[in-house]
């Protein structure tokens, strides 16, 4: 019995640790605005906005990270079973481990499902 809570919880913690793969490209995913990321003083934010329509459901696409190399890569995985409603999304880079020092040197890169890496732009902004 012992043995078998110790089997569970390792597959229970790599599971946690497994990062989702990329599912759909920009262009799949209707991205209208971005992928971009904006500087503020030391502080990176990664800004996108999809489109959406008066007709369809837009369902809510997440946005994962990971460290390819010496990149970091953000893409869309999912849907979920939320809805999108079109608003401009900001998410700070310092909540992904690495990201912050990735784009002071201009390593941050849009991953799509068939593997090819987008460099992500860098904009200040002067607000």
């Amino acid at each position: 019995m012992h043995h078998l809570i110790i089997v569970i919880s390792a597959l229970m913690l790599a599971a946690c640790s497994m990062t989702p793969d990329p599912s759909r490209s920009l262009k799949e995913a209707k991205v209208v605005e971005g992928p971009l990321i904006i500087q503020r003083g030391s502080h990176y934010f990664w800004r996108y906005r999809r489109a959406t329509s008066p007709t369809d459901y837009t369902l809510f696409l997440p946005v994962a990270y990971k460290q390819v190399g010496d990149a970091g890569c953000y893409y869309f995985y999912g849907p979920v079973s939320g809805f999108y409603y079109g608003q401009l999304v900001e998410y700070p880079l310092v909540y992904d481990k690495g990201a912050t020092d990735l784009a002071r040197t201009g390593r941050i890169y849009w991953l799509n499902p068939d593997g090819t890496k987008i460099k992500i732009p860098i904009k200040r902004d002067t607000l």
